[in-house]
């Protein structure tokens, strides 16, 4: 089945972006916040406490910046 031009399940900056790739977390890791989630939700949370001056880990089971928030 064709997909029209509004139907893609992929948002644009996903679909555009280059895909990068980051190795799981091997170890013990200590930060002062963990943030599950690398949607857009997610990662504005998380900028907004690394800029507040707290070490952040972003956790993410899929490719980062791909949830639907």
């Amino acid at each position: 089945m064709n997909q029209g031009p509004f139907e893609s399940t992929e948002s644009i900056w996903v679909a555009t972006a280059p895909s990068t790739d980051y190795p799981p977390v091997s170890g013990e890791l200590a930060v002062d916040v963990a943030v599950i989630g690398g949607g857009i939700a997610g990662l504005t949370v998380a900028a907004l406490l690394k800029e507040g001056g707290r070490t952040v880990a972003v956790i993410e089971s899929e490719r980062v910046g791909h949830g639907v928030t």
